[in-house]
């Protein structure tokens, strides 16, 4: 049997043993309710470095095929939940430690498309833990350890080219969505647009509406733009330069070419396309109405 029971009186004893090492820790049965219950020795020891750097080498280092299918993934979803489980020091040590970073850079860089869908999944929820806050973190912390973690991906200088090589993976592309629309206060939020807009997200977007790419690609690229436009509307006096970019007479004439100038079209290129314009109509629209309102309101 994988799993060890350990009765929650016992936990204390566990770390009396000489050699205690992680992989014999996330064996034990009830190790996320210990977690959870805010066990101090099991924080203060999953929160050393080397440990937090074999937790995030778990969720980004797919494991051997060779391994049964039914226990191939245990080990990473496991770190996967002790790493976005809520504690404050973990949060710290994943936001400060340049090992742990290079890992989440690899990730990217190393592995070909199309990446493991439930490794993605692990590693943008684990990234998103870093970037987006929690129900209980303060928002001074929170602030600072964003901070970092965005100090960590402007510095790196081609995050965005990264993520869009494996845009035909649906975690990627909700990584890319939530880091873009669910920073909260205005200076992070500036940041990540700077960032964003600096690295031509939106152009990059729009070129891939292209016969040459596959279509999930496609249709990745304009969900993604049209889902920054639809929440720029729960911030209308924000000035969101990605915004400003998906809305400009530039970008509107790039996605018209696209649909109409290739000599080769496809239909997600088609659908990607129009898309994008159907949100931009909507947009305009729903800004005309509150126009007229505030006009008539004040009249």
């Amino acid at each position: 049997m994988y799993w060890k029971n350990n009765p929650a009186s016992n936990w204390d004893s566990i770390f009396d043993r000489e050699n205690l090492c992680l992989d014999d820790l996330m064996r034990e049965q009830n190790l996320l309710e210990e977690l959870k219950g805010q066990n101090k020795k099991l924080i203060d020891f999953l929160t050393k470095p080397d440990v937090a750097l074999a937790l995030v080498r778990l969720v980004t280092q797919e494991p051997q095929e060779n391994e049964k299918p039914e226990m191939r993934f245990v080990l990473p979803n496991l770190a996967c939940e002790i790493l976005t489980s809520d504690i404050q020091p973990m949060y710290n040590v994943l936001s400060h430690e340049e090992d742990i970073w290079k890992c989440f850079f690899s990730f990217l860089e190393d592995n070909e498309p199309p990446l493991n869908s439930l490794m993605a999944s692990y590693f943008s929820r684990t990234l998103c833990s870093l970037i987006l806050k929690t129900g209980t973190q303060d928002w001074y912390t929170y602030q600072f350890n964003c901070l970092k973690a965005l100090e960590k991906v402007t510095y790196k200088g081609n995050f965005i080219d990264l993520l869009l090589k494996h845009l035909d993976t649906s975690a990627i592309m909700d990584l890319i969505i939530k880091i873009s629309t669910l920073l909260e206060g205005p200076p992070l939020r500036s940041n990540i647009f700077t960032l964003f807009e600096k690295e031509q997200l939106i152009l990059k977007l729009v070129n891939t509406l292209d016969s040459k790419n596959v279509s999930i690609r496609q249709l990745n690229a304009a969900e993604i733009i049209c889902a920054i436009e639809v929440a720029s509307e729960l911030h209308p006096l924000e000035q969101n330069p990605l915004v400003i970019s998906i809305e400009s007479p530039e970008t509107v004439n790039m996605v018209l070419v696209k649909i109409f100038g290739q000599t080769e079209k496809t239909e997600s290129t088609l659908l990607g396309g129009i898309s994008i314009l159907q949100t931009l109509l909507m947009a305009t629209k729903l800004k005309l109405v509150k126009l007229l309102n505030k006009y008539y309101f004040n009249f």
